[in-house]
């Protein structure tokens, strides 16, 4: 071989080299600063798909838990007494015991101050019963619980008599709910110029 096909075989193998490493430093820089980040912009996208799909099971099962709720509430507004003194709870209460034959076994109604509070009125009475027999206490109480309205028992207080450990007296204060009268303020009755 000649000294120039020798250079020209030099100069060829060093072109395919420099071509060779130019090509492997374009891949390396391609992979550092394309195909690295968008690995990781895939992996941080496919952690917020899993916390998107967390969130929407969540914010469907308090969805479920707000129907519920909703459904609840609509059936205890309409347990609660009728606005404008239809039915009070006295009267039910005395209801219920000459119903059961236990009128003359109360020994007090004394109404409690009402308090209203979030659009609902409250209606409170302590009540007090003597001598009844347990089952005439049981019937009672089951009386109370038959009535159609919304009824909370504050305080319950069932003990026997000391002279007839077989007959018992009956404490108890309950409550009862009607909506609240809305009140009018004054912005909301007064209208602008005139009509």
């Amino acid at each position: 071989m000649t000294p120039s096909v020798q250079l020209r075989d030099r100069q060829a193998l060093t072109r395919a080299a420099v071509i060779l490493v130019v090509m492997v430093g374009v891949l390396l820089v391609a992979h550092l600063f394309v195909v690295n980040p968008v690995r990781q912009e895939m992996r941080r996208l496919d952690q917020a798909i899993a916390q998107k799909q967390e969130d929407m099971a969540e914010l469907l099962r308090l969805q479920r838990d707000y129907a519920h709720l909703r459904q609840r509430l609509t059936r205890a507004e309409q347990r609660l007494l009728p606005g404008g003194g239809g039915a009070s709870l006295l009267g039910t209460v005395e209801e219920v015991a000459t119903r059961l034959q236990l009128r003359e076994r109360i020994v007090h109604m004394r109404p409690q101050p009402e308090i209203t509070t979030e659009g609902l009125r409250e209606t409170s009475a302590e009540l007090k019963l003597e001598a009844l027999r347990l089952n005439e206490a049981l019937r009672f109480l089951a009386g109370l619980d038959e009535i159609p309205y919304l009824l909370r028992t504050k305080r319950f207080h069932l003990r026997s008599r000391f002279a007839e450990p077989a007959l018992f007296d009956l404490s108890l204060t309950i409550s009862a709910y009607e909506p609240a009268p809305r009140v009018m303020t004054g912005v909301e009755g007064s209208s602008r110029g005139p009509s």
